[in-house]
């Protein structure tokens, strides 16, 4: 009987150790990150600055997310141009950690939306010392090396400034003088060639006259 007890004993014992393997450690001290994403701008923006949506995804809905936010996604808001920081991750256990990283696009008919993704992989290991590490790689989706933030360019229709209109012919000037001048000082040259021309006719007229006389 005390053999058969000491055997169960003994295979409770190595059941549990097998599943103390399977499950994450938890860490003596909880390790954290940040995570950076920016925005910038291209074309005429809109008067009033438009608020741009960044949002993480977890692969795993029980991953982490900022600001121990539940669900599995955390929206962080980017008014106008400009860089933000996703609130603080906490991580308590080992293990990788995989997000995904993208903007959401808006609803101004003018605007592009940046489509790029970012894929997010987070690795809390063994120290080789002591303790444990937390890696971050941070990675635009198809590429191979790291970037320190989500990076999202969206581009807004150019639209060009109106010409200023033109001042239609005989009409005041800001300035106040008529534009038809030009043509009042035409037309008193005329008369006045005109004029000249009248009284040297009756100057050689009147001269005649006396002659005959």
């Amino acid at each position: 009987m005390k053999s058969s007890l000491s055997r169960i004993t003994l295979a409770l014992m190595a059941l549990l150790l097998c599943l103390a393997t399977l499950m994450p450690a938890a860490l003596a001290e909880p390790l954290s990150i940040q995570i950076n994403a920016q925005i910038t701008l291209e074309g005429t923006q809109p008067a009033t600055a438009e608020a741009y949506v960044i949002r993480m995804t977890a692969d795993d809905p029980s991953n982490p997310m900022p600001n121990g936010q539940k669900g599995g996604s955390y929206d962080l808001i980017i008014t106008g141009a400009g860089s933000a920081v996703f609130p603080a991750m906490t991580f308590d256990s080992l293990g990788i950690y995989k997000y995904t990283i993208a903007e959401i696009p808006g609803t101004n008919p003018d605007c592009t939306y940046d489509t790029r993704t970012y894929q997010l992989t987070v690795s809390v290991v063994n120290s080789e010392k002591e303790g444990f590490d937390i890696e971050v790689a941070l990675r635009e989706n198809g590429k191979t090396e790291k970037t320190d933030a989500a990076l999202f360019h969206n581009v807004y229709k150019t639209i060009l400034p109106t010409p200023a209109p033109t001042t239609p012919p005989g009409k005041i000037t800001a300035t106040g003088v008529n534009d038809m001048w030009m043509y009042y000082v035409g037309g008193a040259a005329v008369l006045l060639v005109a004029a000249a021309v009248i009284v040297h006719f009756l100057r050689r007229k009147e001269d005649g006259s006396h002659e005959g006389n």
